[in-house]
């Protein structure tokens, strides 16, 4: 899996707190050479920052991303097929957190049952004002 996020998350509502977070995902399977298309779900979680991995680390908020929902995602990119996400914090609850910073990991869960893909570390994002 190659993750990537961009720059700074949008404020959509302009309130001084950004919401929107861009994402782009290509999954990669080692027979092919290039990106590949597989059905399944996106799980994509944010953590306090240097959280991640600890024993009793838990996501500040989640998105799972399937079906039609990843279907809409799809898009070509110079490198071949990739996803491409908007995540809302306002649309999981609220834009308005305690932090400066955030942890966001990518997880792939297949919808044949093979063992789920983990994006390698974090990818740490600005929040707040």
């Amino acid at each position: 899996m190659a993750f990537f996020v961009g720059q700074k998350p949008d404020d959509t509502n302009r309130n001084g707190y950004p919401d929107l977070i861009s994402t782009t995902v290509m999954l990669v399977s080692s027979p092919h050479p290039t990106p590949i298309r597989q059905d399944g779900a996106f799980v994509f979680e944010m953590y306090p920052p240097g959280r991640y991995g600890s024993r009793d680390a838990k996501p500040i908020v989640s998105w799972r991303l399937e079906g039609e929902a990843v279907r809409r995602a799809e898009a070509i990119a110079l490198a071949g097929p990739c996803y491409q996400f908007q995540l809302s914090l306002l649309a999981v609850g609220s834009d308005m957190l305690e932090l400066d910073r955030g942890d966001l990991i990518c997880r792939f869960e297949p919808a044949d049952g093979s063992p789920p893909v983990v994006s390698d570390g974090v990818r740490t994002i600005q929040l707040g004002r």
